[in-house]
């Protein structure tokens, strides 16, 4: 008897901005037109889409925006 092999596919719960230059593996857009998604700005009427965070401590004054994924996705097939 030989044993199945399942494959098993996940989503993520958050995703980072992929680096400048290259594209997100997830959605394919590029950092400019996620942060146009998440950040507030005239594009978006001061009313980002999807929905972000922004992990950091008080030292920092940068830090790590985390995108929801659920977020994104259900923006994406909206549109």
């Amino acid at each position: 008897m030989q044993a199945e092999i399942q494959k098993v596919t996940y989503e993520p719960v958050t995703i980072r901005l992929p680096r400048q230059g290259d594209r997100c593996p997830w959605s394919g857009l590029s950092r400019s037109a996620l942060n146009d998604l998440v950040l507030p700005s005239k594009r978006n009427k001061f009313s980002p889409p999807v929905k972000s965070n922004l992990l950091k401590t008080k030292e920092n004054s940068t830090g790590i925006r985390l995108i929801d994924f659920q977020s994104l996705k259900s923006y994406l097939l909206d549109i």
